[in-house]
């Protein structure tokens, strides 16, 4: 059975069917009296026939910020699931880092956290509707592949959520 493996305080949970999935978006989605305004999350298709999940396969980070009303999204793949995707969708697909891509940004960059270690931010031409995001996450999720989601436009990206200028792709 595949689920969905997401670090929370730090620690690595498995998130098994989707009441539990809408339960932790609802966590990190809306606003409660212990929210933060930005949050950066990242999550992993893993499945139980997969004896090494330390090493990731796939990897779909989110930067949510609350204020804006805005996030972004970045995927890209390693291990045995880049061999599938390779094999699926091409070495373009593959060997890249993707970010979500907005051709339609906001006019004021909301700030939208990929990595607070850092800290990075994504592009404001990543930025998406808090309820886009969300989708996005639970479409991975529902799909249980690791693949990258189809829902959106994506764009070649680096791992600091930054966008590689004219690259803007529907794949």
């Amino acid at each position: 059975m595949a689920a969905l493996k997401v670090f929370k305080d730090e620690q690595p949970w498995r998130l098994e069917t989707e009441d539990e999935l809408k339960s932790y978006l609802d966590e990190i989605f809306l606003e409660g009296p212990n929210s933060v305004p930005g949050v950066a999350t990242t999550f992993q298709v893993v499945d139980d026939q997969i004896k090494n999940e330390e090493a990731p396969g796939n990897v779909l980070t989110i930067g949510i910020d609350r204020e804006s009303g805005y996030g972004a999204v970045l995927w890209y793949c390693d291990g045995d699931t880049f061999y599938l995707i390779l094999k699926e969708f091409g070495e373009d697909v593959a060997e890249n880092v993707w970010v979500s891509f907005n051709p339609r940004p906001p006019e004021v960059d909301p700030q939208v956290v990929c990595d607070p270690w850092c800290p990075s931010y994504f592009d404001r031409f990543s930025a998406l509707p808090l309820s886009v995001v969300r989708s996005v996450v639970e479409a991975y999720f529902l799909a249980g592949t690791g693949f990258r989601p189809q829902q959106i436009l994506w764009a070649k990206g680096d791992f600091t959520g930054g966008l590689q200028r004219g690259e803007g792709e529907d794949r």
